[in-house]
């Protein structure tokens, strides 16, 4: 009944975001957080289920065509460098599309599975740069995620707690796993909540507390200490996750929002910044203690300054040397590293590359790889040339969004899995072209 239930909003999402994309956008973030629990309680857990929001984004992007047919075209004007370096980018998966058929025709499902992982990306930006065309909307649209993500967070909770041991729609053991975690000479369980997986769970909790804590920066007054609350609720179910490269992205936000701040002389909003920052990390602690988090828990988060560095050198460097030795110039091919593949083809074992640059070395070759350095460094310096000149009421909606972006690129490098989930990469896209657009409404010059 529920399968049946989530089929149907499925369509009728799909057929709502042909009517109004903009609409759509919000609809493609309900399926895509219904996706895994209902999968968890259908019968056979089909994993074409994780993809269940893919018919909304591409109703969402043909409505945007339809409706909105100069948005492409106001991206190439006030971006010329961008959309330049995009297209070349998309034409460069070609080759390494054809790199995938040395496995036979079968590997077409790879192609599609790996086209979906660079297109939505490049797709994301688009949308979120057509759709912030004024600070209420972006607002309206971060309030409405921190509350959809706040109500699944309690799914992580429920699991830590035991409250429910019996229902399928928490956990990953109807999954076939159980995630557990050594460290500190002790054993403990890593949650995923409502999530298909603790690193699904992780990037949602770390989001809501970045997402969160902009709204409050961007409050006036007493009103910003209510979103204290779902940040709370989300910085537990972060440690709760057991994930450190999560807890890396609050971390990052923290430095980026506090460094942009420091740069142009607003030493009351660094000050705001270590307020609510404070009090969230009081509320975790009384939360906590609460709950009875275990101190293992604690132990591994504080554990991620120690090896941050070291993951962010092996995944920039030594990982991707290992890849050019074993796959070669043109890497293996399109999709031979992303998340789903092993559902689709049997034609390989899987590979082994967890960093963001390994993957890209492997599926793009050195080609596609160096170009894609190139396009992130383009979109890099947009991101840098429009917060260097944030002004405004409004600015650290701007502001909190371009560390938003720093705290996922930091994340991808280190690790890229989470970022198969059709949901995370459109998001983390999405808000890429948040800043992109904010020069229209935010910022007193043009590009």
């Amino acid at each position: 009944m529920v399968t049946y239930a989530f089929i149907g909003l499925v369509g009728l999402a799909t057929a709502l975001a042909l009517r109004d994309w903009r609409r759509g956008v919000l609809l493609g973030i309900v399926v895509g957080l219904l996706q895994d629990p209902v999968r968890k309680l259908t019968p056979g857990t089909p994993a074409i289920m994780a993809v269940s929001s893919f018919p909304v984004w591409i109703a969402v992007l043909v409505r945007l065509r339809l409706s909105e047919p100069g948005a492409w075209r106001r991206l190439r004007q006030d971006w010329p460098r961008v959309a330049r370096r995009m297209i070349i980018f998309v034409f460069l998966l070609l080759p390494a599309a054809a790199m995938a058929f040395q496995y036979g025709l079968g590997a077409w499902r790879l192609v599609v599975i790996g086209l979906m992982g660079y297109v939505a990306p490049l797709v994301g930006v688009v949308m979120g740069y057509s759709y912030t065309r004024s600070p209420a909307e972006l607002r309206t649209l971060m309030v409405r995620y921190c509350a959809l993500a706040s109500l699944f967070m309690t799914g992580s909770l429920i699991e830590y707690a035991g409250l429910a041991p019996a229902w399928p729609a928490v956990g990953t053991e109807t999954l076939g796993v159980h995630w557990v975690r050594y460290a500190g000479g002790g054993v403990f369980d890593l949650i995923s909540g409502f999530f298909r997986s603790p690193d699904l769970m992780g990037w949602h909790a770390a989001a809501l507390v970045m997402l969160a804590l902009t709204l409050a920066l961007a409050s006036r007054g007493p009103q910003g200490l209510r979103w204290l609350v779902p940040a709370t609720l989300a910085a537990v179910c972060l440690v709760i996750s057991g994930r450190r490269k999560m807890v890396v992205m609050p971390a990052v936000w923290v430095a980026v929002v506090a460094i942009a701040n420091f740069r142009a002389g607003r030493l009351s909003r660094v000050g705001a910044l270590g307020a609510v920052g404070g009090l969230t990390a009081l509320g975790l602690f009384f939360a906590g203690r609460e709950m009875a988090v275990g101190a293992s828990y604690y132990a591994y988060a504080r554990s991620v300054q120690d090896e941050t560095t070291g993951r962010l050198i092996s995944g920039s460097w030594d990982d991707v040397w290992y890849t050019l030795q074993q796959s070669g110039f043109l890497g293996e091919g399109l999709g031979s590293a992303s998340q789903g593949a092993q559902h689709v083809t049997e034609v390989r074992e899987r590979s082994w590359q967890e960093s963001g640059f390994s993957k890209l070395v492997i599926e793009l070759g050195v080609p596609g790889f160096v170009w894609a350095l190139v396009l992130s460094s383009t979109l890099a310096a947009a991101l840098l040339s429009c917060l260097s000149r944030a002004s405004g009421p409004d600015n650290p909606l701007l502001i909190g969004s371009i560390a938003f972006c720093v705290a996922n690129a930091m994340s991808f490098i280190i690790s890229h899995q989470v970022y198969g989930d059709l949901l995370v990469v459109t998001l983390s896209a999405f808000f890429v072209g948040v800043p992109l657009a904010g020069q229209r409404w935010m910022l007193p010059g043009r590009s």
